[in-house]
């Protein structure tokens, strides 16, 4: 679902043609995969690899860990996304 949710962001940040971009996630698992830091060859495995593939395009743009405490706007959005698929595209 976090692996989704990066991608998701990625698409909407290329489409809307910002760059460089700094993405931040309380993930560790996730953001540690994009990484390069865990390999694995979970059911996420073809999500990260279309994010690095996206990341690599975008000139200076990264992912980073940030704690839950200071992700609260992306967990907001996390909890409306659950309760009324705003963002369906």
């Amino acid at each position: 679902m976090e692996a989704e949710a990066v991608k998701l962001g990625i698409h909407i940040t290329q489409s809307a043609g910002y760059s460089p971009l700094i993405l931040e996630s309380d993930s560790q698992e996730v953001v540690g995969q994009i990484q390069n830091k865990k390999g694995s060859k979970t059911e996420i495995f073809w999500t990260v690899s279309t994010i690095q593939d996206n990341l690599a395009r975008m000139s200076q743009s990264r992912i980073q860990h940030v704690r839950r405490e200071c992700n609260t706007i992306a967990h907001a959005l996390a909890v409306g996304k659950r309760s009324s698929c705003i963002f369906d595209h």
